[in-house]
């Protein structure tokens, strides 16, 4: 990995500038132009350096509910299950992991019941079991790390 996309990934962890033009805010603290910052997150997206570029937000805030689901599937049907997931509306966020679930996913709706709802319904297309570990607390810990 080019030294400026692992400078560019570091500087992304502490946040991006929230401004009508951040990626020239960006540039300026790394050296670089705005497109040039542009067109290395859009690489990195695409050579999957990094796996989401958007931003993240309270839920609770904007009133809507999320919970976090877990599932376990078979190594040999993981991808076609995690592809399944991204098509739900309601599922945000979803990665592959090697524990007791090895499937987690976010999931938000308006209301409690949606979740409910959209749990039954991967349950019923996958054929496999969800787990809601639903929040009750949230602590956000900043963490940045060296790239």
């Amino acid at each position: 990995m080019h030294a400026y996309d692992q400078a560019l990934m570091a500087r992304l962890t502490l946040g991006i500038p929230s401004t009508d033009r951040p990626f020239a805010v960006l540039g300026d603290d790394l050296g670089m132009s705005e497109d040039e910052i542009a067109f290395r997150v859009e690489r990195l997206l695409q050579q999957g350096g990094i796996s989401r570029f958007g931003p993240l937000y309270e839920s609770a805030r904007v009133d809507e509910v999320r919970t976090l689901a877990a599932m376990w599937v078979p190594e040999s049907e993981l991808e076609e299950i995690a592809e399944q997931l991204a098509q739900y509306q309601a599922v945000v966020r979803c990665c592959s992991g090697d524990r007791e679930y090895n499937l987690w996913f976010v999931l938000t709706a308006e209301k409690p019941a949606h979740i409910t709802e959209a749990i039954r319904e991967i349950e019923r297309v996958t054929g496999y079991p969800v787990t809601d570990l639903t929040e009750h607390d949230q602590y956000i810990v900043p963490l940045a790390l060296p790239i």
